[in-house]
């Protein structure tokens, strides 16, 4: 007769998933965020490096507008600041699943235990959240410097200038003359 709080094949059983989920947990969930953060890298530096160029084209010009060009200096400072938020998102997701994993540890070390009532997954749930909030930051960042680039280009006085004031109809191609008739 088993005298223990649970069955000894349930506990083999709840033992093999805590460790088959703590594996794909940790797997999952550090692809997918660390694919998320690599990517908000990509998409603010490859903004601020395409308004690098632009300022590096429009310089040279006689076109050259002093408030567009503080306008993309202000958007490569938005989307710095995506590019930085992003390895954080890395580091606390790292630090969150280090916590659930021994949330589950703890599983497997005493099978009665719920993974949600651990210490160690209450620790957990911060720096999960702290990570979405910089992985929203580096979105919102994005968002913000081209927002504010967008500005630049609608409130710049050489383009407003150079935009033609005017606009010819345009005229039909000149048609044969109409058969007359007789």
């Amino acid at each position: 007769m088993n005298t223990g709080k649970f069955p000894k094949d349930w506990a083999d059983a709840r033992r093999q998933l805590a460790i088959d989920r703590s594996n794909q947990d940790a797997e999952q969930s550090n692809e997918h965020l660390r694919s998320a953060a690599q990517a908000t890298i990509l998409i603010n530096g490859g903004a601020a490096t395409a308004v690098l160029a632009f300022i590096s084209a429009s310089i040279g010009k006689d076109k050259f507008d002093a408030q567009l060009i503080a306008s993309a200096g202000h958007a490569i400072m938005a989307y710095a600041v995506g590019v930085a938020c992003s390895p954080f998102v890395i580091w606390f997701m790292n630090i969150a699943l280090k916590h659930w994993n021994q949330s589950w540890q703890q599983v497997l070390k005493d099978p009665g235990s719920e993974v949600v009532g651990t210490k160690e997954h209450k620790l957990a749930v911060p720096w999960y959240k702290l990570a979405n909030l910089f992985l929203f930051g580096a979105i919102a960042s994005f968002v913000w410097g081209s927002w504010i680039l967008s500005q630049g280009f609608i409130n710049a006085p050489s383009l407003a200038a150079a935009a033609p004031t005017h606009i010819s109809p345009v005229t039909p191609p000149p048609s044969s003359p109409a058969p007359s008739a007789r």
